[in-house]
């Protein structure tokens, strides 16, 4: 039996290959890299699947065990096996299922690995239960259906460890969707521009085309209906007109055509608050479109992406100068910019009276440290090291900037010799 699941696997890779196709549940930017795992209730496959370069790639299909009961899990006792996109949370070998379960921890075989469920939307949603796993299977067991897990071959459940860990995305649905590399790339960008469509909305204050973009059914992780979070989210953008938001490392995980995830990073910043994090978007139809039924944000540090921006931002500003445009060089400058008795305009002329007179600009910029006084203010101070025509000097510099990280504009500068 096992010969011919192995057979049968053979023949579903190559006939992937052969024709182009691959599977779309799955799909992310051209420079990410990892794995995924997709679980087919129809027909009882888990396919190991390799994302990158655009692509996804099968590394391994094998026959699997799954609920006792056909359907999407509901409730806790009923058997059925979950359908929605889940994430590896840790793993069981076979001594903690024995120090947890004593004999009975046997039946999981050589380990298991336990997924996310339920996940958000499954509890706003009312689903109960847990204990979901992708797990081994005892030799001696020989009842071809469980209370809910995905089971399979212990070797095959050994050789897992070379492509999951904790964090791997697994999708369970009844069917996988397969397609073109064109297909996977269309429904890779479909899917982005929901994200990046509502950004912009979300940033323009276009308040209309941002409650578009949710379900009628959306509860946030508070519980709240969309009538109520939608008040308090049009009261911030009343209170706080300015903001920043972006978006970028997209995954696309897809259960069915109804039901999308998409997982990215987000920068938010706002005069009162700002946040960096991972971002999930849990997408279910809506007449003719998906739109957000759920989402959850999983904050990580900005510092790394403050930090970038920075950088970014004393690069531009390094290359507008050495290129002696007057124009590109104050883009650079608030409105508002004072220093030494210049306001904006007085700074402009000082400069292009300069400029002027110098036909080569080298700036080199190094020691760069940086302190937030504010989600919209900073203090950059660097070591400068000047030379142009026949004048050079090295100091420190501190330029004073305003706006959120990618928005800045100088407000003041102070340079003082080395």
């Amino acid at each position: 039996m096992r010969y011919l699941i192995n057979i049968i696997a053979l023949i579903l890779i190559m006939t992937s290959v052969s024709f182009a196709q691959s599977f779309i549940n799955v799909s992310a930017e051209p420079e990410d890299s990892f794995n995924a795992v997709l679980v087919e209730k129809n027909g009882k496959w888990l396919h190991v699947l390799k994302v990158a370069e655009g692509r996804v790639e099968v590394l391994d299909s094998f026959q699997v065990l799954t609920g006792r009961v056909d359907g999407d899990k509901r409730v806790q006792g009923d058997e059925k096996t979950p359908e929605g996109v889940y994430f590896v949370t840790g793993f069981l070998s076979p001594e903690k299922l024995r120090a947890m379960y004593g004999e009975v921890g046997k039946q999981y075989g050589t380990g298991a690995y336990p997924l996310s469920y339920p996940n958000l939307k499954d509890r706003l949603q009312g689903k109960t239960g847990g204990g979901i796993w992708l797990h081994g299977i005892d030799p001696s067991r020989n009842v071809p259906v469980t209370k809910g897990c995905v089971a399979f071959d212990n070797e095959k459940l050994t050789k897992m460890a070379d492509y999951i860990k904790v964090g791997t995305p697994v999708i369970v649905t009844e069917e996988g969707l397969k397609g073109t590399l064109d297909d996977l790339r269309a429904h890779f960008e479909s899917a982005k521009k929901l994200v990046t469509d509502y950004m912009e909305a979300w940033g323009n204050s276009d308040f209309d085309a941002f409650s578009a973009a949710y379900n009628p059914n959306f509860k946030d992780t508070a519980g709240r209906s969309l009538e109520n979070y939608l008040k308090y989210k049009k009261n911030l953008m009343d209170l706080f007109p300015y903001r920043k938001v972006s978006a970028d490392g997209f995954r696309i995980y897809t259960n069915s055509d109804s039901e999308t995830v998409a997982e990215f990073t987000q920068f938010y910043c706002a005069p009162n608050v700002v946040s960096y994090g991972r971002k999930r978007f849990y997408y279910e139809q809506d007449g003719e479109s998906l739109k957000i039924s759920a989402e959850e944000f999983m904050p990580i540090s900005s510092e790394s992406y403050v930090r970038e921006k920075v950088h970014e931002f004393l690069l531009s500003w390094k290359k507008s100068w050495e290129s002696l445009s007057i124009d590109d060089y104050m883009a650079n400058y608030s409105d508002a910019f004072s220093t030494r008795g210049m306001n904006n305009a007085g700074w402009r002329e000082d400069k292009s009276g300069k400029f002027a007179g110098l036909e080569n600009v080298k700036v080199v910029i190094d020691n760069i440290s940086f302190k937030a006084y504010s989600p919209v203010s900073y203090a950059i101070e660097f070591r400068q090291k000047y030379s142009g025509d026949a004048y050079s000097d090295t100091g420190i510099k501190t330029l004073r900037v305003k706006g959120c990280p990618g928005d800045f504009k100088i407000t003041s500068e102070i340079w003082r010799a080395e």
